[in-house]
């Protein structure tokens, strides 16, 4: 296949218009169905406010602000292409299926070489100028994120109670900020202060609030007697907290906790201390001085292939 400058050049692998307008009708419908389950069976929709909804195709628009607020696809993210390198946090999980798009096949192409080159390797480009999509049209600034929270905070979030929350080790932010849309008073601890930037600048564009900490878990402690109705450590992890987050957490309170597990260490190269063992978490925290009731416990391949275990409890 040439490209439109007929100089026998391939084209990118990608989507043309008529192929994009199809898909995004098919996620609409699809999206319309499993709204009206969610709300049939637990009388609202599981997913929160309306920046992260049931709808799964993920558009990544890369042209100007300006070119975007004046009209774009309907639920499309915007990162320009010049601010992506700064704004890479933003986008969706790296197994996430994106189509890239913008008034220019050739940036699109460009995009998306870089973003497999980042292991976005779902990303595919429009081979079409977006100037061709027959519509619907919507304007302004996106109603929608392309980031996500982990799939555990995402599913539980609805169900917490209203209250403080404590994300420890929060890396960019993605799941303080999420909770903190929900009308929880959030505060992110991390050790590195590029990671709180980036969970600030998150917290700005979905226009919340969120109280950063810089720690060092390992080796700083919190101040006596600050009490959370919400703990998370996800995708971290720090055994030296383990009975201090028994006794933080307010009676009738969540615990949310997910790691890799000894079997990514070894298949992985990732550091066994980092890693838990088999019922490792379910034994901390079934068995301390605090009593727990389990809500789930998985130990499971994640969407990445990696093998994490989870526990949600609430303490008595």
């Amino acid at each position: 296949m040439s490209d439109s400058t007929g100089r026998g050049r391939r084209r990118p692998e990608g989507v043309q218009i008529a192929t994009l307008t199809r898909l995004w009708n098919a996620a609409k419908s699809l999206s319309r169905v499993i709204a009206a389950g969610a709300a049939e069976t637990a009388g609202s929709t599981p997913d929160g406010p309306p920046l992260w909804g049931t709808y799964e195709l993920r558009l990544l628009d890369v042209r100007h602000a300006s070119a975007f607020a004046l009209r774009h696809i309907p639920e499309s993210g915007s990162i320009p292409s010049v601010e992506l390198e700064g704004r890479v946090f933003e986008l969706p999980p790296r197994w996430r299926p994106m189509v890239v798009v913008s008034d220019d096949p050739r940036v699109a192409a460009e995009v998306t070489e870089t973003l497999r080159g980042r292991g976005y390797l779902g990303s595919v480009p429009l081979i079409e100028s977006i100037d061709r999509w027959p519509g619907p049209w919507e304007s302004g600034p996106p109603r929608r994120t392309l980031w996500e929270p982990t799939p555990v905070v995402r599913s539980w979030a609805p169900r917490l109670r209203m209250g403080r929350v404590l994300d420890l080790g929060c890396g960019s932010g993605r799941d303080a900020v999420y909770l903190a849309t929900f009308g929880h008073q959030v505060t992110a601890v991390d050790l590195l202060p590029d990671a709180l930037a980036m969970a600030e600048q998150l917290a700005m564009r979905a226009g919340v609030s969120l109280r950063t900490r810089q720690m060092d878990l390992r080796k700083q402690s919190f101040p006596e007697g600050e009490r959370f109705d919400t703990i998370l450590m996800i995708r971290y992890l720090s055994r030296e907290r383990f009975a201090w987050m028994q006794s933080a957490l307010n009676p009738g309170g969540t615990l949310i906790l997910e790691a890799f597990t000894r079997e990514t260490a070894d298949a992985e190269g990732v550091s066994t201390a980092r890693t838990l063992a088999p019922q490792e978490a379910l034994r901390a925290f079934t068995s301390g001085a605090h009593p727990f009731t389990v809500l789930e416990y998985r130990e499971y391949p994640d969407p990445s292939g990696k093998l994490v275990s989870r526990l949600v409890a609430r303490k008595e």
